[in-house]
């Protein structure tokens, strides 16, 4: 009798897994043909394999079309009108001039001097901002430059037109703007309008040859 106590927690839990295990296969073989049936209802009978099935996700909806951006609308401003010419006549004439003494080379009218010179990393605070003001306000009459639109000289026109108040102040200007010129390496050339060098002085002049 005293066995038989000893054996029936053993019995007991045999019997447990058991019927555990049972409930488990009558699961998994439920399960099973609600997926066949299932396939079948899908493929209309046709052999599929259940892995294959399982990795399909269900299609993605359409992206939505993108709104069209909205443009701007363009300004409407007032108060400008077009300069009859890019520049004086008798600068005109020293530009075609240019243009046909330096064929190999381009030339460029009124060009600021921010253009092609820049200031040094070294320069800081009040005095950068004092020097790219005044570059700001300074331009070359002409920018000569070699065909990879490398700049190798600066044409200023004499000119003596004006007040003296005007002369003075735009013969500081030039002063200023032929330093900076000199000091990155360039030629700074000097033409009178109402007298201008030959062609070869020209040349001489502008290449240094």
């Amino acid at each position: 009798m005293t066995t038989l106590l000893y054996l029936s927690p053993v019995v007991v839990l045999a019997v447990l897994v058991w019927n555990y295990r049972r409930q488990a296969a009558a699961r998994e073989a439920a399960s099973a043909e609600r997926m066949k049936a299932l396939l079948d209802r899908t493929t209309g009978g046709a052999p599929v394999n259940p892995a294959v099935v399982q990795l399909q996700t269900p299609a993605t909806a359409a992206p939505a079309p993108l709104q069209s951006a909205v443009k701007p609308k363009p300004q409407v401003v007032s108060g400008f009108a077009l300069r009859a010419q890019l520049m004086p006549a008798d600068d005109m004439q020293i530009f075609h001039l240019l243009q046909s003494t330096l064929p190999q080379h381009e030339v460029f009218p009124r060009v600021s001097l921010t253009a092609f010179i820049q200031l040094a990393e070294n320069l800081t605070g009040f005095a950068r901002e004092a020097q790219e003001r005044r570059l700001a306000d300074a331009a070359v009459d002409f920018l000569i430059c070699d065909k990879t639109l490398k700049p190798v000289a600066a044409v200023h026109c004499e000119t003596g037109n004006g007040s003296a108040g005007r002369v003075d102040k735009a013969a500081d200007m030039a002063a200023f703007t032929a330093a900076c010129v000199a000091s990155v390496g360039m030629r700074w050339v000097e033409i009178s309008p109402g007298a201008p060098p030959a062609p070869d002085a020209i040349r001489a002049l502008v290449l240094g040859a």
